[in-house]
């Protein structure tokens, strides 16, 4: 009885050592195509990992570099000279989802005097601003006070001014008499550009020492896409 059990058992081992003899002798004369089936597995993955990191990151990447050249998206008024009201700025903050805005400073610009000689006020959303313009190099701190400024270095070279002194703005309150108002240096901000030759200043403290109310003169804002 013994004998006829063990005899089963045995053939079924031989089997498959038969088997595995049989596919390690297939792969031992056939071993020039595995080794091509292999590479050509591996090239296909690492070209699949290419596509797909052109397909997402590449994208993601060139955005990253398009938005250190500030904001993407400018609305201006249809007509020369004209304005926006802050209405038309939250309706066009209200079209751009949440999730999707970087930054949004309206801007509006009054001409002054600082020591007699005229120079240009940007009032705006300085944390907005700040932002919208990552590629500003700024020298000191971005304004945080009440009649805190950010100031271009073109001016500041000008008028010898460092961070901390304080100056006098005088502007036009509409009916022929002007307002001097003081301001003290929080920055100087250098990009290079026209922003080297301006006052920059919270909306608050811009209207708070002129006539105007309830304009302004463009808006500026940064929005993702997919390529962000």
């Amino acid at each position: 009885m013994e004998n006829k059990e063990k005899q089963p058992r045995e053939r079924k081992m031989s089997r498959r050592r038969m088997y595995f003899h049989m596919v390690m002798a297939s792969l031992a004369r056939r071993r020039s195509r595995m080794i091509t089936a292999l590479l050509a597995i591996a090239m296909g993955a690492t070209v699949l990992s290419g596509l797909v990191t052109i397909y997402y990151d590449i994208p993601r990447q060139m955005g990253k570099e398009f938005r250190s050249y500030g904001a993407n998206l400018l609305i201006m008024p249809t007509e020369s000279g004209g304005s926006l009201s802050e209405a038309q700025v939250k309706e066009v903050r209200d079209t751009i989802p949440a999730d999707k805005l970087v930054g949004m400073a309206p801007y509006l610009y009054q001409n002054a005097k600082v020591r007699e000689q005229p120079y240009l006020l940007a009032g705006t959303d300085l944390a907005g601003a700040k932002q919208n313009s990552p590629y500003w190099l700024i020298h000191g701190n971005w304004p945080e006070k009440s009649r805190e400024v950010l100031l271009g270095h073109e001016i500041a070279k000008t008028l010898k001014l460092n961070i901390g002194d304080k100056f006098t703005v005088n502007t036009s309150k509409g009916d022929g008499q002007e307002t001097a108002t003081d301001f003290f240096v929080s920055g100087t901000v250098t990009t290079g550009g026209k922003e080297e030759e301006l006052i920059f200043m919270s909306m608050e403290d811009l209207t708070a020492s002129s006539a105007i109310r309830d304009r302004m003169s463009l808006n500026a804002a940064s929005r993702w896409s997919r390529r962000n």
